[in-house]
């Protein structure tokens, strides 16, 4: 080590130190639109001079300075996903996030089993980092994802390495990993704790253990393959389904071969494992009563929507701003569709007898490794062709996990081998910025991506809160943009607000939104424009609404009126039959009696 790379060294740390302390000391005081404008840009200039040293150390290096390079870009990309814990935020995620907060709140009071829960993974982990580290549940579940991201980030270069034995992959594939992280800019969470993110991330390790399965007569290494496979299927079991069926495919290839006299060597041990994981996945889901239904909504989905017509793109929304399908898929989709093409050019190319020698890979893993891919394109078509936008996006998700351990190595062939022309290197070169660039703004959901930050305040919470804890039973609640019966359930626990214990009503019965709904009856939302100004005429019992700093900053500052105007939030307070009996200043909670005379 010479004295410029400790310079170098200490460079990267120094920055990390800058970004780690101005993040701690500009805590979020309210809700923020976008959590880039709100973060300091201290924080980002200590986050970029770390990350472009480590490249620096990564790529002209080897050895321990190397290492050092990886370890402190990573941390930069870790600080990145960590900035809602970082600064303060009371918790991170509006969404399904808030129902397996609910979820965690009832294991550590034990109101809930694990058996009572499709995929207890990712709460059975955050009951256990709470009870070790002293965290908050809410903080707990912030740092898992943390975790988790950290497990892929380190595991996806291992794999990667792994199936090509060679150090300069591996390199690219450190710098890869951060760029393709398996999180879509449409309907798929980013960094919120849920089991869909954490299996997607966890995915890594499985198949560097079924590799190591494939390759190795070894006892514990069978037991290390059982082990994460029983993890994954907590973690969630419609991944697990996929990758077994992956396996599936490929030791039946194997027996196809051995038939006509090309045995590969290994297939009858994954074979052994493959058996294993279908009874370990059926055992589990037959003991679910949810997944019977699951699948049935599969088959009337399939049977009553065959061309997929019920999909409703998120780009409706944006398109009524002003923007149009070009800027959604070059903000959303591009990174995707870069590094779809390089997986199919490097797969093409292995296929191909002329190619094949020069692509630097092991046979038996990179074919393992390409397989993967096809059980995930096939649920991808179900899903896509029954209208379920947000499942079809989680199997991309689940085919860039793949992508990212591919992609590397299409690199490093496409600059070796001069497979696009002399200037290889050159557009290489310009692949990876753009995918910097493109990248860096959506490791959270911000403007950027037509969305608004998923942060949730605590005088959100309180807001809630106190409306639950004031209402009579034959009042109803409802809300603006936000899901009324996930913040219950995060409050008092998913089981206790769901089916009414601790003394609480029913969540069916404790929300009742109105009839004319827009959504899902559980989201319980009001009336678009607050029923066109004429609120009491909306509701059938006395009805408290609940609006947020977010709701607002929502509606007028991200989609400038679109279904919501300024002039209607200040109607709220003009109409002399509406009362506000609770407002904290990021929480407003109107008060409507329905309007008794029905001829007005």
């Amino acid at each position: 080590m010479n004295r410029a790379s400790k310079i170098l060294i200490s460079i990267s740390y120094f920055g990390l130190f800058l970004a780690y302390t101005s993040a701690n000391r500009s805590p979020a005081t309210g809700y923020e639109l976008s959590i880039y404008q709100s973060t300091p840009l201290v924080f980002w200039l200590g986050v970029g001079v770390t990350a472009l040293t480590s490249i620096y150390l990564v790529q002209t290096y080897r050895g321990g300075v190397q290492v050092s390079g990886m370890v402190t870009g990573l941390l930069a990309i870790i600080s990145v996903v960590s900035i809602p814990y970082l600064r303060g935020y009371f918790y991170y995620g509006r969404f399904d996030a808030l129902n397996h907060l609910g979820t965690v709140i009832d294991m550590l009071s034990g109101t809930i089993e694990v058996n009572e829960i499709m995929y207890p993974g990712l709460h059975m982990f955050t009951v256990g980092f709470s009870l070790l580290t002293g965290l908050e549940p809410r903080q707990a579940l912030l740092m898992t994802v943390t975790v988790f991201v950290g497990l892929f980030l380190v595991t996806a270069p291992l794999a990667t390495y792994y199936v090509t034995n060679n150090l300069e992959i591996r390199s690219t594939a450190w710098l890869v990993g951060p760029l393709l992280l398996p999180v879509l800019a449409v309907r798929i969470p980013r960094f919120e704790p849920t089991p869909t993110l954490v299996a997607l991330l966890f995915l890594p390790t499985c198949i560097i253990v079924t590799l190591n399965h494939l390759e190795y007569n070894n006892q514990s290494v069978r037991v290390v393959s059982i082990l994460v496979l029983s993890g994954l299927t907590l973690y969630h079991p419609q991944q697990t389904v996929v990758y077994i069926g992956s396996l599936i495919v490929f030791v039946t290839g194997c027996l196809l071969l051995q038939q006509i006299g090309r045995p590969i060597d290994g297939y009858h041990r994954l074979a052994t494992l493959t058996m294993l994981g279908v009874v370990i996945v059926a055992v589990w889901l037959s003991s679910q009563p949810g997944f019977t239904g699951a699948v049935a909504e599969v088959i009337i989905g399939l049977q009553s929507n065959p061309t997929g017509s019920g999909a409703t793109p998120q780009g409706e929304s944006v398109e009524a701003v002003g923007l149009t399908l070009f800027e959604i898929f070059m903000r959303t989709f591009l990174v995707e569709a870069i590094a779809a093409s390089i997986v199919a050019v490097t797969v093409f190319g292995y296929l191909l007898p002329k190619t094949r020698s020069t692509i630097p890979v092991r046979d038996r893993p990179f074919t393992l490794l390409s397989v993967i891919i096809g059980p995930a394109s096939v649920f991808l078509l179900v899903f896509f062709a029954i209208g379920e936008q947000s499942q079809f996006l989680r199997y991309v998700s689940y085919m860039l996990v793949i992508g990212t351990l591919i992609v590397p190595i299409g690199l490093h062939w496409i600059i070796n081998e001069n497979v696009i022309g002399r200037h290889s290197t050159t557009i290489v070169g310009l692949i990876l910025v753009v995918l910097l660039l493109a990248t860096i703004p959506s490791f959270h959901a911000s403007p950027y991506l037509f969305q608004s930050n998923q942060q949730v305040t605590e005088g959100q919470m309180n807001g809630y809160k106190k409306t639950f804890d004031h209402q009579e039973p034959d009042t109803s609640v409802t809300g603006v943009t936000t899901s009324v019966y996930r913040h219950r359930n995060a409050l008092y626990g998913k089981t206790a607000s769901e089916q009414g214990r601790l003394g609480l009503q029913s969540v069916t019965r404790a929300i009742q939104p109105p009839n004319n709904l827009r959504s899902y009856w559980r989201h319980s939302y009001i009336h678009y424009s607050f029923n066109d100004q004429n609120l009491p005429n909306a509701v059938e019992r006395n009805t408290y609404v609940i609006v947020t700093d977010r709701d607002y900053a929502d509606r007028i500052e991200l989609y400038g009126g679109l279904a919501y105007t300024k002039t209607d939030f200040e109607y709220l307070d003009r109409d002399p039959l509406i009362n506000k009996p609770i407002s904290n200043g990021d929480a407003e909670i109107y008060y409507i009696r329905p309007t008794t005379d029905t001829g007005e």
